[in-house]
């Protein structure tokens, strides 16, 4: 087993299934303040060779969580973008909450679903849940089955709605159930929650910064 890591950050108390995951298996978790790392089991995979040489994005992301934290600048996540342009050659996309205490950007190269309707950041069930996703889940088809039996009707045929979808139904839980190479940032609005996770052996890159009251993520130091 290796293991995956995954961060939640809140603004407030937030109990996610994945916890309970997590102690089900004899998780270490490791608490300061309002962040939460969680390193749970993990069955690994062997990753398609071709696959790892091809798929590449740029994920950026800002959480202002603390109560005096300057709001998001959509500049600052702009120029994050632009610092991983070689990452995403294909598209380019901003969010901002409306609050202005989280943001989101990412750098796009199409690989699975080619379409405009893939373009990310992603946003889900009215803008509740929004994700800036990096990488190719290789189960991505037996999970999309999954969820449809459960009656969830898919608007593109790429593995990043499937993210959302998961998560939609499973909440952070959902890390163990992917086969493959990630780094996402998955905002939850109604939660004011951002979680933070990458597969196991660290094939797709995130790293984050954090001030005491702003956290940043990014798939290159660069971009931070």
């Amino acid at each position: 087993c290796q293991g995956v890591t995954q961060m939640q950050m809140t603004s407030g108390a937030w109990r996610e299934a994945g916890d309970e995951v997590g102690q089900r298996h004899g998780a270490r978790i490791a608490r300061r303040g309002s962040i939460q790392i969680n390193h749970s089991a993990f069955i690994g995979v062997k990753y398609p060779q071709a696959s790892m040489n091809r798929s590449m994005c740029g994920v950026a992301a800002i959480f202002a969580y603390g109560a005096n934290a300057p709001g998001v600048d959509g500049r600052e996540l702009a120029v994050m973008g632009n610092a991983m342009r070689a990452r995403g050659p294909d598209g380019e996309g901003l969010w901002l909450a409306g609050d202005g205490r989280a943001g989101m950007a990412h750098r796009r190269l199409a690989i699975i679903d080619l379409s405009d309707a893939a373009a990310q950041p992603m946003q889900l069930d009215s803008g509740r849940y929004r994700i800036s996703y990096n990488g190719e889940i290789y189960n991505f088809p037996a999970l999309r089955r999954q969820l449809e039996d459960k009656g969830h009707r898919f608007t593109t045929e790429s593995d990043t709605e499937v993210l959302l979808r998961l998560y939609q139904e499973e909440g952070a839980g959902m890390v163990r159930r992917l086969r493959g190479m990630y780094a996402f940032a998955l905002w939850d609005e109604e939660r004011r929650g951002l979680l933070l996770a990458r597969n196991p052996f660290g094939v797709k890159p995130l790293y984050y910064a954090d001030d005491g009251s702003t956290l940043r993520a990014a798939s290159q130091v660069k971009a931070l």
